[in-house]
């Protein structure tokens, strides 16, 4: 069994990423330790405990990250259904970028496509059980704003480069983060660990710009260890991390791992976990 094509749209998880069943990946939106806003019922100004990245300095405190999808967070309304998030280039809601519902168990809303870099208005509608405007809706949170940044500082993984040199440019973008790194467009082939493994990074948005990665070093799978396996990307403790536009694939293909848990040859039947 093999599964020739993976993708993934759009995830947010915690630390490790291990791809195994998939001869190709493909990451279009991946996203850890996204940027956060945080709204409150009295329309105070967001929160920014350590999910937000300000820059006080020119910015006059107001929330802000380089994250293009960042999340919109809220506290729960008592006797809600839904609720109705809006997005606006202004404060009165005339140019509204982005926008959805969510059910009264969310208090969260991620926009699917990407925000330019700019200033941002954001506010959420209470629904009631009955869904109607007069009475059922009412503004949840006052318009907040939300600043987009544009990288301060970007770099190109040349065409061709080996591990070598992405590490070093890995490595030389984290140390001057907030940061963009730009793959050239084409095929690497490389037999890493991991193919990107940061630790204790944030603020960088790592762009594939189509790029396939081609993972010659994988040995599979000896009893519940992994064998030399070559992973795609490895991020410990690290936060406002943004990758989009790469395609993996493995040389030779991967495959699933499974065992026979038993045989009855009588009667021609096996058991197996795959």
């Amino acid at each position: 069994m093999r599964n020739h094509f993976y993708r993934i749209t759009a995830f947010i998880l915690p630390a490790i990423i291990l791809i195994m069943a998939a001869s190709c990946a493909e990451i279009m939106d991946f996203k850890i330790g996204t940027g956060s806003s945080t709204g409150s019922m009295t329309g105070k100004s967001a929160g920014q405990e350590g999910n937000v990245k300000t820059d006080q300095s020119n910015l006059e405190g107001i929330p802000a990250t380089i994250v293009p999808n960042p999340d919109f967070l809220w506290e729960e309304a008592p006797g809600a259904a839904e609720y109705q998030v809006e997005i606006a280039l202004d404060k009165n809601f005339k140019q509204i970028q982005a926008a959805g519902n969510v059910s009264s168990e969310v208090c969260r809303y991620v926009p699917y496509e990407e925000l330019e870099p700019g200033l941002y208005w954001w506010r959420v509608w209470s629904v009631g059980k009955d869904g109607s405007k007069d009475g059922g809706k009412s503004v949840h949170t006052e318009p907040q704003p939300i600043r987009i940044l544009e990288p301060t500082a970007a770099y190109i993984v040349p065409l061709g480069s080996d591990m070598q040199t992405i590490n070093r440019i890995m490595q030389e973008a984290v140390s001057h983060a907030p940061a963009r790194v730009i793959f050239e467009r084409g095929r690497y082939t490389v037999a890493p660990d991991y193919f990107i493994d940061l630790q204790n990074a944030s603020d960088l948005v790592i762009d594939g710009n189509g790029a396939e990665i081609v993972i010659t070093r994988h040995g599979g799978w000896v009893g519940n260890e992994s064998a030399s396996f070559g992973g795609c990307i490895r991020d410990r403790g690290c936060q406002r991390i943004v990758y989009k536009n790469f395609t993996f694939s493995y040389e030779p293909y991967l495959f699933s791992a499974g065992r026979i848990t038993s045989i009855q040859y009588d009667h021609d039947i096996a058991s197996a976990e795959i």
